[in-house]
């Protein structure tokens, strides 16, 4: 079965690079996702529990309705125009000097508070006590301060673009240097190695959209075999201080294979308990948890399910279960094939938006953001279910930008 699944996804990947002609265009890097995840499969097959038929329908159906969804767009609306004032960085560097007051307050605080929360602790220990209290007990130990993690984001993505397209002064690079260290300072704070990855990730998109388009798929390849190196240094090494990778470097790199390549198989687990249903029974409770969770804070509902999942074996534990439980614990066959064509949509729309004027730097920051969800397809929803980071860091990239003025031509 595996195999034939493989066939069918291959099949649409190269079909929708045919119609994109882009390895960067959201339906090919969805279906990329999803190709690489069942080829780990086929390799590891032996680590991993027998995936059911109604499991793999489901990632062949929910990748086809993104997929359908970004191309959809192109026969039914035309393609976005040339801004006449495109919103772009500016040159000036006041407004990045207040993010970097900002961003080091934040960094301070988170400081402050995990070495009073682990005082008398190794590190490594501290690590694990904080990852307890955060992802277990569900506790927001660093309160406001974890605010600073979007606004130093935002402000590496933005002076990098600066820095790329040669417009950065020394100011802009240097604050670049600190908007970097402090991404990776407060990734590690949060205990969490995704993070850590993801600071990179970004950084690395940006490097590949930001410059000339002649060479994109060179930068492209760099990038992969890059994050392909550093994502296994940063699981084997923070692995080992949370205590969850083994010492030796090639059990470590099956452990990361377990970690790429549990969730269809923790997916297929869960449904062969809990078979799909034509439209749900939860009624969006998990894939719109922050509507319910403002509700909970004024008092109107019980609190929204929480976004950490229980573990099951597949054999070994895992709590990952691609984009695609929400969809279903909320609305059923009808969410698998809706949800990814309503975001297939979106992702197809806003590449075609920044690729139509690259003057639009707001736009292209969102984009290189973009990739950010659509990564994790693989592994967990976060495109709604962490909606309101998105939100932040749509705020904070449009107080970075400004609509730049048409050039005066001489009369």
């Amino acid at each position: 079965m595996i195999p034939a699944v493989w066939a069918v996804v291959l099949a649409w990947t190269l079909t929708s690079y045919l119609v994109s002609r882009s390895v960067l265009h959201p339906a090919v890097v969805y279906s990329g996702i999803w190709l690489f995840q069942i080829t780990g499969l086929l390799f590891f097959s032996e680590r991993f529990v027998p995936l059911s038929l109604e499991a793999m329908t489901v990632v062949i159906l929910g990748c086809l309705a993104f997929t359908t969804g970004t191309h959809i767009r192109f026969a039914a609306y035309a393609a976005p125009r040339p801004s006449a004032a495109p919103r772009s960085i500016p040159v000036g560097t006041r407004r990045f000097e207040i993010v970097a007051v900002v961003v080091a307050l934040s960094l301070w605080a988170q400081h402050n508070v995990f070495s009073t929360l682990t005082a008398g602790l190794d590190f490594d220990i501290g690590l694990v006590y904080a990852r307890k209290l955060i992802s277990i007990d569900g506790e927001d130990i660093y309160g406001l301060s974890k605010y600073g993690s979007p606004l130093a984001l935002s402000g590496l993505l933005a002076l990098q673009v600066l820095w790329i397209r040669g417009h950065a002064s020394l100011k802009h690079k240097l604050l670049c240097v600190f908007f970097l260290i402090a991404s990776l300072a407060m990734a590690v704070l949060s205990t969490g190695r995704g993070p850590v990855v993801f600071v990179f990730l970004l950084t690395g998109m940006a490097y590949v959209l930001a410059g000339p388009p002649a060479g994109q798929r060179r930068r492209l390849a760099t990038l992969l075999a890059s994050i392909t190196a550093l994502m296994f240094a940063v699981f084997w090494i923070m692995g080992r201080a949370l205590g969850k990778a083994d010492d030796d470097a090639g059990e470590a790199l099956l452990n990361l294979a377990d970690y790429l390549f549990s969730s269809i198989p923790a997916l297929s687990v869960f449904i062969a308990d809990n078979p799909v249903s034509p439209f749900g029974e939860e009624h969006g409770s998990n894939t719109f948890r922050i509507f319910h969770a403002v509700a909970a804070a004024l008092g109107m509902s019980p609190p929204p399910p929480s976004l950490v999942q229980e573990f099951i074996p597949v054999p070994h534990l895992t709590n990952l279960y691609t984009i695609y439980l929400h969809y279903i614990l909320d609305f059923g066959w009808a969410g698998v094939v809706l949800l990814p064509m309503f975001l297939g949509a979106v992702h197809g729309w806003l590449f075609r938006a920044a690729a139509a004027d690259r003057r639009r730097e707001f736009l292209l920051i969102l984009l290189v953001i973009s990739y950010l969800p659509l990564l994790q397809v693989g592994f967990q929803e976060t495109h709604f279910s962490t909606v309101a980071t998105w939100i932040q860091l749509f705020l904070i990239c449009l107080m970075l930008t400004r609509r730049q003025p048409p050039a005066i031509s001489p009369s």
